[in-house]
């Protein structure tokens, strides 16, 4: 399932299909400058001085979203492919699709109102429910990636798993 040189992903057509929507969503949401998702995903770069982190934002910000837009794009284009094929990811795209995957979980979590893992789910809309049912799917995803491309970069995670069970 995975060489050195590249990773294959199998997606059914709908998970195509959804991660394509959710992209082009959040790609949406960027472009128009949402307020509270672009603030989720760029955070404050100097908490202690509101001026002085207005200033680094001028300096830096428009780098930074060109940049995010940018994987955005490349996430797409790696998702254009036909129902059923496997998607290949080579070079950098495994770490760059967990980052998009990533993206895509803090927007969630900002637009259903679950701003930390702690947050009580049942306190949700039926709305909010599926936006965290979503970012669990996101997460399973990050996950089979890693596992994918590092293995071993999961093994403490297993280990303490194991313990507990």
């Amino acid at each position: 399932m995975s060489t050195s040189d590249d990773t294959q992903l199998v997606l059914s057509a709908n998970e195509v299909h959804l991660l394509r929507q959710l992209s082009v969503q959040l790609l949406g949401l960027l472009e128009e400058g949402t307020d509270a998702v672009v603030e989720r995903l760029f955070p404050r770069v100097i908490r202690s001085d509101a001026e002085e982190d207005r200033d680094a934002r001028l300096l830096i910000h428009q780098d930074l979203m060109r940049e995010r837009l940018a994987r955005l794009g490349e996430v797409l284009g790696v998702l254009d492919v036909d129902p059923g094929q496997p998607v290949d990811l080579v070079d950098d795209q495994p770490l760059l699709l967990m980052g998009v995957l990533n993206d895509l979980r803090l927007s969630l979590a900002v637009q259903s109102g679950l701003h930390s893992p702690a947050a009580d789910r049942e306190e949700l809309d039926d709305d909010g429910r599926q936006m965290a049912a979503l970012m669990d799917w996101l997460a399973w995803w990050q996950e089979r990636i890693l596992r994918l491309v590092d293995p071993d970069a999961l093994r403490f995670y297993d280990e303490e798993s194991d313990l507990s069970a």
